[in-house]
């Protein structure tokens, strides 16, 4: 309630001509009391992580000094916990943070006193209280390093404080995002728990000289912070303020004295322009370098107040240049000091070794833009080539069949990586004609000798300079780094020699390969060397990554298990009972033992014995009434007739005969007291099943609901025109989600809410793309699928919607299509083909906040 006053002001004048006049001002007081509109958790809420965060939205804005630990807190069997209160004033909301982990298997009560004050002082009415009850299970601390998978995440489920998760993988590891450093010694993420993920691919690194790295590729964030394509990371692993910004990738960084020079894709740098190659300060600001390259520029190399590039171009620093350039380090011009050769065709690495500057690349002329093996006009040489700092072309000529990606100097010795087979020789094949076979990997010597005259004799190989070093790879070289005790090799391969090696491998002087093996998900560009670390940047994901065969296991606290079954094809669906896990599939073996798509696994990870043997994919499990449901393709199963779905009894595991007899495949299924509601493709049921009656096919198109006693199909009938991929029950109401655009007797695209006894469409908001999975909260449904708005707002691949059809704030913002949801209390655990949630990354699996979709995990 507000209360209005008017004070009336009357202004006599002694001059009789001038009128007295009324000034009227209207004051308005504030007396209505603040109220709490919404507490996260949901009073009632069981099975709580011991790590919430608990969120209370105000209805109008709140005195800030009124909200404390003194006003607001949470108690466990009349004990106060503590915490720390924080207020954000525009959303009116309040987060408080307990002071540890809660207590496991326990309620709790919020409390808000009426010591809480709006902005005009008024007072809550009454204290306001709330209690939910933690999960008997531990959740992840912030520190735990989170797991990435490397392909797709399409069913999960719970047993006890263990998550199980089927799909399309191959292996789990730790979540990096695509830059990180390692130790040398134990291959073990460098700043540990203080590593901040990058949302993207890293394709260029340089030391800072203080134990940090200035990294560029294609990302927009690392850790929490925006960063468009440039960073710097300090030693103990946080992020700095500088932030300069690139409009597209970068893929090619430099540092001398106070300057970091960039090259990439870009077109501007911090909102100015600057084609290819820039340069800015240490401090952040753009410098006014700016060599102009018409091309993609892919490499850069100081050295004194020389700029080295190479890439991709036939125009740089104001003059004609093809791909190989020399630059003013003050003014971004060709060096008028240096003869400024050019090659045939791109440059993609670039190294100054004392007064040698060596590069590599696709080349097989200098100086011409003649292809070999004539070159006329200029000097053949084959994918290596050699300049003295003022420009002159050495003698030293190795030949390679084919690119040379990268280089790295060591004692002499040039360790080039790339797509080549051959030394020697121009000639591929396994037989290297005229010349000796190195597969992706070689050594050179580099001594003075040998560089200054080919033809000569060299110190560590007489007229032939090719070294014994053949570490022999398996596919393509894109990154090289040689220390004293190692070459770190990075790239496409998964075998070094007869060693496996997935991507990143440490090799010695004398070719063997290291027990160093940091195991990635995916290929690296560039490897950088620190003291007792490299960086490894690239396209992966995860590190440290352990084989799992599309069925894994990991802790609610975030710990990779060691249950492995190990299925031969993909898991599309599983189902938890009180001892076992269910999974459903394409699969053909579980541990290298027959089971045809359906089979169950001990949480010790023993097969167990239950092994129907569908003939065809098994789509989607469920359990409840003592049963499990499975639906799919199959036609039989457990060596009988059972089209497309089936049931057994959860004790005695036999088939049931329970027989709704779909006409296709049946994708979803979902129980709700003795209804069993079924979603799929099919357009009929209960086809010549005698006990439903007069046999003959009953017209259901897509959905159904039929009897869990005999599967007769009920009277409810909303009849799709598309497929239906998820049903989730919440109430009174069924929710839909697929590819249909009508359903329930009205137009509808892809999400629906729907009478639970009429079929009938109710009101809520539909989506933009097909859905994929449901799952009911106590008072919204989450969804997850294809779509990028629910409603008209905006909700990429994961959204909610409440009891009433309104679209709620839940909103994980996955990058790519999220396939299955599991809420568990306050969490939920959610699979797909995403690699970043929220804008972090997450790859394929995350644990979210069920409220705001936040991650927790």
């Amino acid at each position: 309630m507000k209360i209005s006053c008017i004070l009336v002001s009357t202004l006599f004048f002694l001059a009789c001509s001038v009128k007295p006049q009324l000034d009227i001002v209207t004051l308005q007081r504030d007396l209505e009391p603040p109220r709490v509109l919404t507490v996260t958790p949901v009073n009632g809420t069981t099975q709580v992580t011991d790590l919430p965060r608990i969120e209370i939205v105000f209805s109008e804005a709140m005195d800030s000094n009124s909200l404390n630990s003194a006003t607001i807190y949470l108690k466990k069997a009349g004990l106060n916990l503590g915490g720390t209160i924080l207020y954000d004033a525009p959303s009116r909301k309040v987060t408080l943070t307990p002071a540890g982990r809660l207590s496991l298997n326990t309620e709790h009560t919020l409390t808000i006193s009426t010591g809480v004050k709006d902005l005009a002082g008024n007072s809550l009415v009454s204290d306001f209280t709330s209690t939910f009850s933690t999960d008997s299970c531990p959740g992840p601390q912030a520190s735990q390093p989170k797991l990435g998978f490397n392909n797709d995440v399409s069913a999960i489920a719970k047993i006890g404080c263990v998550i199980y998760v089927g799909g399309d993988f191959t292996s789990v590891g730790v979540e990096t995002g695509g830059g990180v450093p390692l130790n040398t010694a134990t291959g073990n993420i460098e700043f540990g728990v203080n590593h901040l993920p990058i949302n993207g691919s890293v394709s260029a690194v340089v030391s800072d000289g203080a134990g940090g790295w200035y990294i560029g590729g294609t990302f927009t964030q690392v850790g929490a912070e925006l960063r468009k394509n440039l960073a710097h990371v300090r030693s103990d692993g946080s992020l700095t303020a500088w932030n300069p910004g690139a409009d597209l990738s970068v893929t090619a960084l430099a540092i001398s004295g106070d300057a970091v020079y960039i090259g990439g894709y870009f077109t501007t740098v911090a909102g100015a322009a600057r084609s290819r190659a820039a340069a800015i300060s240490t401090s952040g600001v753009l410098l006014p370098w700016n060599p102009n390259a018409n091309g993609q520029v892919l490499a850069l190399a100081v050295s004194g107040t020389t700029i080295f590039a190479g890439g991709n171009f036939t125009e740089i620093g104001g003059g004609t240049q093809s791909n190989l350039g020399a630059l003013d380090a003050a003014t971004g011009n060709l060096s008028g000091g240096h003869l400024n050769p050019s090659t045939n065709y791109e440059i993609y690495s670039l190294v100054v070794s004392g007064a040698t500057l060596l590069v590599g690349g696709s080349f097989t002329c200098i100086n011409t833009s003649n292809p070999a093996p004539a070159c006329t006009g200029g000097t053949n040489r084959n994918r290596l080539a050699a300049f003295s700092l003022s420009g002159n072309l050495l003698n030293w000529a190795p030949t390679l069949n084919d690119s040379a990606h990268a280089i790295s100097v060591s004692e002499n010795i040039v360790y080039v990586g790339g797509s080549f087979s051959c030394y020697g020789t121009t000639n591929a094949g396994p037989t290297c004609t005229g010349g000796t076979n190195r597969n992706r990997l070689v050594a050179v010597d580099a001594s003075a000798n040998c560089l200054a005259n080919w033809s000569g004799s060299c110190a560590q190989g007489g007229a032939n300079p090719l070294q014994g070093w053949n570490p022999d790879a398996d596919n393509l070289v894109r990154a090289l780094s040689a220390t004293d005790s190692a070459v770190y090799v990075g790239g496409n391969f998964t075998s070094i020699g007869v060693t496996a090696r997935n991507r990143l491998a440490a090799v010695g002087k004398d070719g063997t390969v290291h027990a160093w093996n940091p195991n990635l998900n995916n290929y690296p560009f560039f490897i950088a060397s620190g003291s007792n670390s490299i960086y490894v940047a690239g396209t992966f994901t995860t590190v440290n990554n352990q084989v799992r065969n599309r069925l894994a296991a990991i802790s609610t606290d975030g710990v990779l298990q060691v249950w492995s079954p190990n299925a031969n094809s993909t898991v599309r669906s599983i189902a938890a009972t009180a001892n076992s896990i269910i999974a459903g599939g394409d699969f053909s073996q579980i541990n290298s033992t027959a089971r045809n798509r359906l089979a169950a696994i001990a949480p010790d990870g023993t097969l167990l014995n239950f092994n129907p043997g569908a003939n065809s994919s098994v789509l989607s499990l469920a359990t409840g009434n003592g049963k499990l449901y499975a639906g799919g393709y199959f036609t039989t199963i457990a060596g009988q007739s059972r089209n497309r779905v089936a049931a057994f009894d959860l004790s005695t595991k036999q088939l049931l005969a329970w027989n709704p007899n779909a006409g296709d495949a049946v994708s979803t299924i979902s129980i709700s007291g003795s209804t069993v509601y079924i979603g799929g493709y099919f357009t009929g049921l209960n086809d010549n099943t005698t006990s439903c009656g007069t046999p003959g096919l009953v017209t259901r198109n897509r959905i159904a609901a039929v009897n869990d006693t005999d599967g007769c199909a009920t009277s409810w009938n909303p009849n799709a025109d598309s497929n239906v991929n998820a049903i989730a029950v919440l109430g009174a109401e069924i929710y839909a989600g697929g590819s249909f655009t009508t359903i329930g007797g009205g137009a509808r695209t892809y999400l629906a809410r729907l009478d639970a006894v009429t079929g009938m469409l109710l009101d809520n908001p539909a989506s933009t793309g097909s859905i994929y999975s449901l799952v009911a909260g106590s008072n919204q449904i989450h969804a997850g699928g294809v779509f990028t708005t629910i409603g008209g707002i905006v909700r990429r691949y994961a959204g909610a919607v409440g009891s009433e059809g309104n679209v709620t704030p839940w909103n994980p913002n996955a990058d790519m299509h999220v396939y299955a949801l599991l809420i568990v209390g306050n969490v939920v655990y959610m699979g797909g083909g995403f690699t970043s949630i929220g804008g972090s990354p997450r790859s394929r699996f995350a644990m979210v906040n069920a409220t705001d979709g936040s991650p927790i995990w």
